[in-house]
């Protein structure tokens, strides 16, 4: 079975996540902004780009849950994160298009119980996001 796992990065407040496919491909993918340094109110908005492609961060990893999902459910992830974040919009905003919804989007993406209200999230911290996913689907 294919595994989805979200990571906290070390020394810095940043997430990612890694898509290993039963079949043996495995990706690492994050949204950062194109600029140096980062977008940290509404009106500081910027365009964004997905990290990391096919890179290995495992020696950034602080923190990390890992899910099993299907193939199907990486492919489907991986093409609508695409999708929405470079093809129909590549913005940068911080808490409303940063890395942690990114992280949030993919295990959506992926079939997973992201909570919220009304499609409201209030996730802010890369290690809120890991927590709350355990709890939710862990």
């Amino acid at each position: 079975m294919a595994s989805l796992r979200i990571i906290s990065e070390t020394g810095f407040f940043h997430i990612a996540c890694h898509l290993r496919w039963d079949r043996g491909k495995t990706s690492w993918i994050g949204w950062q902004p194109v600029k140096g340094g980062a977008y940290w109110s509404p009106e500081d908005v910027g365009r964004g780009w997905i990290e990391r492609e096919d890179k290995d961060a495992a020696g950034k990893v602080n923190h990390y849950v890992t899910f099993r999902v299907a193939d199907a459910d990486l492919d489907r992830a991986r093409h609508g994160i695409h999708r929405d974040y470079v093809a129909l919009d590549d913005t940068y905003g911080f808490g409303m298009r940063d890395c942690v919804t990114f992280a949030r989007d993919v295990a959506e993406y992926c079939g997973l119980d992201v909570g919220g209200l009304l499609g409201i999230n209030l996730d802010l911290f890369p290690y809120e996001l890991l927590i709350k996913l355990y709890d939710l689907n862990g």
